[in-house]
């Protein structure tokens, strides 16, 4: 959202005040989908003008000023609105022309029709450590509540030091809840000839130059074939209670050979990773 004078420029540095609905009481707010608390009241953009905040899914009243008074939405600028909560929720983008609200695009029912998106970088130790310290990608949901995996993609820069101590007999890399169920992976099994997580951290992988690349995209849901007509058969998650509640985060299985070695304290694992919050 942005805050300007009606017709005119930008305002630097508005302040944004966040209430629960119909009260006076400040609502708590966070600067990102990883919970990190922002100040309420906030200072918006001193260039553009623009605000963002994450807040839990009730209604809000947002209040603007500049020195003290209330500030207008430039004309022509889209903004998201919500209310409701729900089934009954309702999310719109609308605009404005000539003082009138025009609806750009709506969305009926829970908010999780919006892909949420959040990345999360890992450094030399916390690869190293994937084995027996998963990395926590997302703040908890509510109960009632699961973020649905949409996809991830992992960008790996190993460029100065390979990875090494990698079970070539079985291993896996993979998305999965905070109980250990699986959304997305990559293995590798010795039985099928699979070497795909080897692949991954014993190549040189440098996106900026040199290497080979370092782009991991998990596919979702994952298939595996099974027998000899070649059935696809998806990750099931049998238990509400795997996915109710559950942070997403990343994890590796290495068949019980511990930590993985080699490495250099320049090297960087970037998980960035959409999902969608969907009622249970």
């Amino acid at each position: 959202m942005a805050v300007a004078y009606s017709g005119a420029a930008p305002v630097a540095g508005a302040t944004i005040s966040v209430f629960l609905a119909g009260t006076q009481t400040y609502a708590t707010i966070y600067a990102d989908t990883l919970n990190t608390p922002l100040a309420n009241p906030f200072t918006a953009d001193v260039l553009t003008g623009l605000y963002l905040f994450y807040a839990a899914q009730v209604p809000y009243d947002i209040q603007v000023s500049v020195d003290g008074s209330p500030v207008d939405v430039t004309p022509g600028v889209p903004m998201i609105v919500a209310s409701g909560s729900g089934a009954s929720r309702v999310i719109s983008l609308v605009t404005e022309d000539q003082g009138e609200q025009v609806v750009l695009a709506q969305v009926l029912g829970h908010s999780g029709a919006f892909v949420q998106r959040v990345t999360v970088t890992l450094d030399d130790a916390q690869i190293k450590a994937l084995p027996t310290t998963p990395i926590t990608l997302t703040p908890v949901p509510n109960a009632g509540v699961r973020f649905k995996l949409v996809g991830a993609t992992g960008i790996l820069n190993n460029h100065a030091g390979v990875y090494t101590n990698i079970d070539a007999t079985y291993a896996s890399l993979q998305i999965e809840t905070a109980d250990g169920s699986w959304l997305a992976v990559i293995g590798n099994d010795s039985s099928v000839s699979l070497g795909d997580v080897t692949t991954w951290f014993n190549t040189n992988h440098d996106p900026a130059s040199g290497g080979t690349g370092g782009i991991l995209d998990w596919l979702v849901p994952t298939a595996f074939p099974v027998g000899a007509n070649g059935w696809l058969t998806p990750i099931l998650t049998t238990s509400k209670i795997s996915v109710d509640g559950q942070a997403l985060r990343l994890a590796m299985d290495n068949n019980g050979s511990g930590d993985l070695t080699g490495g250099n304290a320049a090297n960087t694992f970037k998980v960035i990773l959409y999902y969608l919050v969907e009622a249970l």
